[in-house]
């Protein structure tokens, strides 16, 4: 047995590691999610979710991005001052974060945020920071079981409390509350991981002196992405109301566990690993174009089961109330299919130091993704702002892809040609019974889709197999 073992690529069972406690995690989340949205209304989801949106800008200019250079740090000793440095930006710039906050407004699609909630706001920011710094330390350091680990304790902390408070109707300050206890958990599961000697400072501040680049030209960059990203139910909130925001909240939230299990499990080991290769100066494009090919082959048929039935799971699964976020789901899938292969390799950019072209692109993306979500808001249509960020999220996920092939030794022409054909026809199959929906009574369009998915993921998983065996 242990020899079986020992025979699967260490790439493979570091992935695996962390996609099993991430699957655990995102499972917890999930049976949750049902109680957790009869909870709570969509308009106290769409404010919590505006609260995380500024938590996690003020998280990425509290590390000034620091994190990011850890796994690329030419030593340990490096690696450890660049984590000191990180956690002393965030002390230090916790009371800017502070403030903005309390200056901020407090007023989103009519829904005002109390005191308490904007004090956790801030909290739930510095442990962001705090949790992706020392998370990266771990990852350096092979510490993947901990990892692991610690996704399953944040996944269930995070649960737990915010189905308790929500006994008491505590609103978005209970999922703020719940969300916060959550990260807390994942902090102290990390640091029990990690020898003391990879905690002690040395130098912090002459090691961000050596990383300034980071600072100055990835944290706008990371600024720019969170923005277009995760702070988007702000936004939201803004020009459409808290209970848009809600529904979109929730459609993200599903949506992001095929990323969280397996796209962040990927990036986690692909970041050292690629780091590692480009100081040996090895060529990268097998591992990248290896990467990108089985997490398409993983992706595209999960995201097809939102693409066509996405209103009806969410209907189901999350009552009435919440059949817009499945509306939502429906529209952001065909995006997040290709972001879960754009994101992982898009490490390559910064391993290679290219900051530059990473500022650019940030510009590009949080301005066509504003663009489109306030497309609509002269005629209050939503759906057409999602269509049309989810068509900018493609077009930028596809460019991305481009690059990072090109910049490996790689073409997006080879990426296609490595993807199995049946893949490509069943992708063909999906967006012709999309086209069809609105022509087709609901019971056979319904059936039609359970099968074509079935097929899908039943020849995904062959190829899946095929290609970690390789």
């Amino acid at each position: 047995m242990r020899a079986r073992v020992a025979r699967i690529p260490a790439f493979v069972r570091r992935v695996g590691s962390l996609s099993l406690g991430t699957v655990t995690g995102q499972a917890l989340l999930l049976l949750a999610s049902p109680f957790v949205t009869r909870l709570y209304s969509p308009e106290e989801f769409g404010t919590f979710s505006a609260a995380l949106g500024v938590a996690t800008l003020l998280a990425t200019l509290c590390s000034l991005s620091l994190q990011s250079a850890i796994p690329s740090a030419s030593t340990d000793e490096e690696a450890g001052d660049l984590l000191w440095a990180s956690l002393l930006a965030g002390v230090l710039l916790a009371p800017v974060a502070i403030v903005v906050a309390a200056m901020a407004s407090t007023r989103f699609g009519g829904t005002t945020f109390s005191v308490g909630l904007w004090g956790a706001t801030a909290a739930t920011a510095m442990l962001i920071s705090t949790w992706g710094s020392i998370r990266a330390l771990a990852s350096r350091h092979d510490r993947f079981r901990s990892v692991s680990v610690s996704s399953v304790a944040d996944s269930g902390i995070q649960a737990g409390g915010q189905l308790t408070l929500g006994q008491f109707h505590t609103g978005a300050f209970g999922l703020s509350l719940g969300y916060l206890s959550g990260k807390l958990a994942s902090i102290a599961t990390l640091l029990w991981g990690l020898p003391i000697h990879h905690l002690r400072p040395r130098l912090p501040f002459a090691a961000m002196r050596r990383w300034k680049r980071y600072v100055l030209l990835l944290t706008p960059t990371s600024l720019l992405n969170q923005a277009a990203v995760t702070s988007v139910s702000v936004f939201i909130a803004v020009l459409y109301g808290a209970g848009r925001a809600g529904q979109f909240a929730l459609a993200s939230r599903m949506l992001a566990v095929p990323s969280a299990l397996l796209g962040q499990a990927v990036a986690t080991v692909f970041l050292p690993k690629i780091a590692k290769m480009t100081r040996g100066q090895t060529s990268t494009a097998p591992a990248v174009l290896a990467v990108a090919t089985t997490l398409s082959t993983v992706s595209w048929p999960i995201f097809a089961v939102t693409t066509l039935l996405g209103p009806e799971i969410f209907t189901i699964t999350f009552g009435a109330a919440w059949r817009d976020a499945g509306v939502a789901a429906a529209i952001l899938s065909p995006w997040l299919a290709l972001n879960l292969v754009s994101s992982p390799i898009s490490s390559v950019m910064m391993v290679r130091d290219r900051l530059r072209q990473l500022l650019v692109l940030g510009i590009v993306e949080a301005s066509l993704r504003f663009g489109s979500l306030a497309a609509g808001h002269g005629t209050q249509n939503w759906q057409l702002s999602l269509v049309l960020y989810s068509a900018s999220g493609v077009a930028i996920s596809l460019f991305a892809i481009a690059f990072v092939l090109r910049l490996s030794g790689a073409s997006i022409g080879d990426w296609i040609r490595s993807i199995p054909w049946h893949l490509r026809t069943f992708l063909a199959a999906v967006t012709l019974l999309a086209m069809a929906k609105p022509l087709v009574p609901a019971t056979p369009f319904v059936v039609a889709s359970c099968l074509t998915c079935t097929v899908g993921i039943a020849t995904a998983g062959r190829s899946l197999l095929t290609q970690l065996k390789n």
